[in-house]
């Protein structure tokens, strides 16, 4: 279990109804209340994602793992395709394939590492930070 498992049940709430991930409390990590999921960009469709130090988590997966207990084992996806909330009633496993939790390929944004970087004391997780960005710069990939 990474310390990035721990960050996530400490410090992010999910509604099962309403279908939100939110910060548990303020923190270096985001204000209470305040959505805990960050949208990027995968060739020009916006995908949820939770950034987590250097670690970036499909959405869906996150509230998979804080509404079961346990990552997915397979692709999570929406019950209704129409419908892309992150209702727990709308999720279920994908007929094949297996979930891969973070993808190297996703690029996070600058200003969303710059703010998190700011936002934490000296430590790992800020060290987490600074190679997340190098990663995104090419220089360097996340341990």
């Amino acid at each position: 279990m990474s310390v990035y498992t721990d960050l996530i049940r400490q410090h992010i709430a999910y509604d099962q109804d309403a279908g939100t991930l939110t910060w548990k409390e303020d923190s270096e990590l985001g204000r209470k209340g305040e959505s805990a999921i960050t949208t990027v960009y995968v060739q020009r469709i916006s995908r949820k994602r939770v950034v987590i130090g250097c670690e970036v988590y499909e959405a869906a997966d996150v509230c998979w793992f804080l509404w079961k207990g346990e990552w997915p084992k397979r692709k999570v996806e929406f019950l209704d395709e129409d419908d892309t909330s992150l209702r727990a009633i709308n999720l279920h496993y994908k007929r094949a394939g297996l979930s891969f939790r973070t993808n190297p390929d996703v690029i996070v944004p600058r200003d969303v590492l710059k703010q998190v970087y700011r936002a934490l004391p000296d430590g790992d997780l800020r060290n987490a930070v600074v190679q997340a960005f190098l990663r995104n710069e090419g220089v360097e990939r996340c341990p």
